[in-house]
């Protein structure tokens, strides 16, 4: 008999998660599909320099595409730094004791840019902030669009606590028809100080930078961006991955 109840209890319980796992997918697919148009992708030429002592040691050009987010319907696009810039981060995972050269910098400018919105229309826009303290930079079309853009509502930003289930919006690559797409991920930590951000789990990845990301009632927690800072000494294989 206690046996008998005791799966009854497990079988009652799997249930029950079950059903949440199907309203946090629902959910996930409404917030996608009401947000979908404020995730776009920029279309980026970066030229990168690299200098020792002030001489130039090596300069590369390349096209990259990066994750944004729509931030107001005029056309202003918040992305996260690193994505355009990694200089800085690489300086900061190698740290003052891990060999580098002293002296060694590194530069990187953006010499072209647009705004791939999720329709396929290709808006030109420029660089209008950058804030490396908070790994975010702004960009702005270079027209005012002749309708509103889509674009989610920072004003109206929804709160988490640790543990807390999240959806974080992205957009694929070309690859993938720069499709739109979604996880769920949990709230890691809530940091406080030097200023409030929330720490999410690590099963997102590089990839979701510059996504944005909701609770599940669809309100605007914030856009994934990275926090790093210089290595003290010689950095170990754990810092390098998620220090």
């Amino acid at each position: 008999m206690n046996s008998k109840a005791g799966w009854s209890a497990v079988a009652l319980w799997a249930g029950v998660m079950a059903a949440g796992a199907d309203e946090l997918a629902e959910a996930g697919r409404r917030i996608m599909k009401a947000h979908e148009g404020s995730v776009v992708t920029l279309q980026l030429v970066i030229s990168q320099e690299m200098s020792m002592s002030g001489r130039q040691a090596g300069r590369e050009e390349e096209k990259t595409e990066v994750t944004g987010t729509l931030i107001d319907p005029s056309g202003l696009v918040v992305a996260s730094l690193v994505t355009t810039d990694p200089g800085d981060l690489m300086a900061n995972l190698m740290g003052a004791g891990s060999g580098m050269p002293e002296g060694m910098q590194f530069q990187t400018t953006i010499k072209d840019a647009k705004v791939r919105l999720g329709d396929g229309r290709e808006l030109p826009c420029r660089v209008v902030l950058r804030d490396k303290d908070l790994d975010l930079i702004f960009f702005r079309v270079a027209q005012k669009p002749e309708a509103a853009l889509p674009a989610v509502a920072p004003a109206e930003a929804g709160v988490a606590q640790a543990l807390d289930e999240v959806i974080v919006v992205n957009r694929m690559g070309h690859v993938a028809g720069r499709s739109v797409a979604a996880a769920v991920s949990r709230i890691s930590a809530v940091v406080e100080k030097p200023r409030k951000y929330y720490a999410i789990g690590q099963d997102t990845g590089m990839a979701g930078l510059g996504s944005p990301v909701f609770t599940p009632d669809g309100k605007y927690l914030g856009m994934m961006a990275l926090r790093s800072v210089p290595a003290q000494g010689r950095p170990g294989m754990s810092a390098m991955l998620g220090g």
